[in-house]
């Protein structure tokens, strides 16, 4: 049987992937609140013990770039090439307790 932390990420990390549908659709104000909720969830996933989710657009977790921007690592906050938004991995990643 699961215990409850085990249970709370499954449904933390679970919840994140309908928030990422929805805020692919919708109008403004829709997505908006999607993507607010999206955060909120992926980082109480985190804080239940939950592996950070693959997220549209950033590197899987566990992959050579993933791993630099979940360690504070060169280009997690900005690099060059694009991957200015994996800085939300590192800063998600960084405040499990938020």
């Amino acid at each position: 049987p699961a215990t409850a932390g085990q249970l709370a990420a499954h449904i933390e990390t679970r919840l994140t992937t309908v928030y990422a549908e929805l805020a692919g659709a919708g109008t403004a104000p829709v997505r908006l609140q999607a993507a607010d909720a999206l955060r909120e969830s992926a980082l109480r996933a985190l804080h239940w013990g939950a592996q950070p989710p693959a997220l549209p657009g950033l590197p899987a977790p566990g992959t050579a770039t993933g791993a630099s921007t979940a360690t504070g690592g060169s280009g997690g906050t900005g690099g060059s090439g694009g991957t200015g938004g994996s800085g939300a991995t590192g800063s998600a990643a960084s405040s499990p307790g938020h």
